[in-house]
């Protein structure tokens, strides 16, 4: 039954194809001749590119440390922003008179809209920065055109606009990197000496009173001690030669020497010695007390006696009276002098801590604004040998591949097209074909009768054609192929015609 089936659909299929065959080829031949006019008409549109090399310069890149993203790729995004921008291309357009067709038909805007659609540029990392490695950066730009030569040029223009906007950037961050470097090292200069003319004035304001010269106080102080004993031990000795003892006191045995001092020559080296020691120790010391006390007691028993027997016995030293009170009254006062500034001395020294914590707060701001301004001194010089550097040093940019005309057209891919009018015509010829089948409603096999009435077909009559039908049948035949022919050839034209003039299909195609 399957077999019987099968037959019956290739014998229907071939009964098709033999009553509408010319249909099939009639409808094939218009549009494969149509799409193959068309495509041979087509405008070639040819692309040329260009590939360029940017490296970061690895002495500058030495010298100034990059911050944050990488500084080649945010330089060439800047300059492809400079070569793209609307004044730029303008100039270029109007240098090589792009698009000189369009621009009587449209916008200014319109036609730096389709130049930058022309226009392709590539941005490939090479090289990725690494520890020890610099960034590289291949940059391809391509331009498409219907002159072959025309795309070569204006894609050499735009490279030779990057490499000069590369340049003027290089060289305009330098010089504004240097004068920002410039700026911030006044500001820093100007902070360090605000600082160190504090911390000076400070130091005048305080001299003597400073931590580093505390060792040579303390020497000052036990030399101004040692003078204070010298001058106390002198002024006893006066006093002995003055209160000499009578000589009988001395054949007596009376002692003369500084332990066996009494009287007012006692009283006067225990005030000299509780005025020596007070510079050294508190009011509550035991020696203190004792000399106190000892001095109390003692000044109370010569005010019971009343006597005072130092001017008798100056005579019997042998000394003038006179000259001995006045050395006794000089180092007096030299004693006061010396306790003055011993009790200054040791002021200055109960007060060196204090001038110690508040030189350590001046001195924390000093060293801060020193180690920033001496940083910004280094910065400087780096910002200035690296401005150097960029305007001196180009060998960064090279150009690896320079733009030539090409051979082969970008855009239309004829052997692609022509094979999809083949398809479309061989579809549209089999569309044809089973539409007019489908509109057919007539017999045209005794099989159609039997199958449509269930009935048995008992004979079929011929069609009769006489010699008249056959000589109509030709004229019509020819007629009909001369109209074919006439139409296949006028609509070839035409498409033909459409095709030159297809400019926005080719490149619809060729974005």
């Amino acid at each position: 039954m399957a077999e019987l089936e099968q037959v019956m659909f290739i014998d229907m299929a071939v009964d098709q194809w033999r009553r509408r065959k010319w249909l099939f080829i009639i409808s094939f031949l218009f549009v494969f001749i149509v799409s193959l006019s068309l495509v041979m008409a087509l405008p070639a549109l040819y692309r040329s590119s260009t590939t360029m090399l940017f490296t970061q310069d690895e002495i500058a890149e030495s010298l100034l440390e990059a911050n944050g993203a990488n500084e080649l790729e945010l330089r060439l995004a800047a300059i492809q922003q400079a070569v793209m921008s609307r004044s730029r291309l303008q100039e270029v357009i109007d240098a090589f008179d792009l698009y000189a067709p369009m621009k009587n038909k449209a916008t200014t805007e319109s036609v730096i809209k389709r130049f930058r659609k022309d226009i392709r540029i590539e941005q490939k990392a090479s090289i990725t920065p690494q520890w020890g490695t610099h960034s590289t950066y291949a940059i391809t730009i391509s331009y498409q055109d219907w002159d072959p030569d025309r795309a070569a040029l204006v894609a050499n223009e735009l490279a030779a606009r990057f490499r000069a906007e590369n340049e003027r950037i290089r060289a305009a961050q330098a010089v504004n990197r240097t004068a920002f470097v410039r700026e911030q090292l006044a500001a820093t200069k100007a902070r360090f000496e605000v600082e160190q003319e504090r911390i000076n004035d400070f130091k005048n304001n305080h001299m003597g009173e400073l931590p580093e010269q505390q060792e040579f106080n303390m020497a000052t102080l036990d030399r101004l001690n040692s003078e204070l004993r010298l001058n106390g031990e002198r002024q006893v000795y006066l006093l002995e030669r003055r209160d000499a003892p009578r000589p009988g006191a001395i054949a007596s045995g009376v002692g003369t020497g500084v332990t066996g001092l009494t009287g007012t020559r006692r009283l006067e080296w225990l005030k000299r010695d509780l005025a020596e020691r007070q510079t050294r120790l508190t009011g509550n010391h035991p020696d203190i007390i004792r000399l106190k006390n000892e001095i109390s007691s003692l000044t109370k028993s010569l005010a019971a006696k009343g006597t005072d027997d130092s001017d008798r016995y100056s005579q019997v030293a042998g000394l003038d009276p006179l000259d001995l009170e006045t050395e006794l009254r000089a180092l007096r006062r030299e004693e006061n002098k010396l306790r003055g500034a011993i009790a200054e001395l040791v002021r200055t020294l109960e007060g060196t801590p204090r001038i110690e914590q508040e030189l350590t707060r001046f001195a924390s701001g000093y060293e801060t604004a020193k180690s920033e301004y001496l940083a910004m001194q280094k910065h400087y010089q780096d910002a200035y040998l690296a401005e150097s550097l960029d305007t001196r040093q180009n060998q960064q940019f090279k150009i690896i591949e320079v733009a030539i005309p090409a051979d082969e057209p970008v855009a239309p891919n004829r052997q692609r097209l022509t094979i999809l009018g083949l398809l479309l015509a061989v579809g549209v010829g089999a569309a044809a074909l089973l539409l007019a089948e489908w509109l057919d409603r007539t017999f045209h096999s005794i099989g159609q009768i039997r199958r449509f009435t269930g009935l048995p077909v008992l004979a079929s009559i011929p069609r009769l054609v006489t010699a008249g039908d056959r000589w109509r049948n030709r004229a019509r035949v020819s007629l009909l192929s001369m109209i074919v022919v006439t139409a296949l050839l006028a609509t070839a034209g035409f498409s033909y015609y459409a095709g030159t003039h297809a400019d926005q299909l080719v490149l619809a195609i060729s974005y």
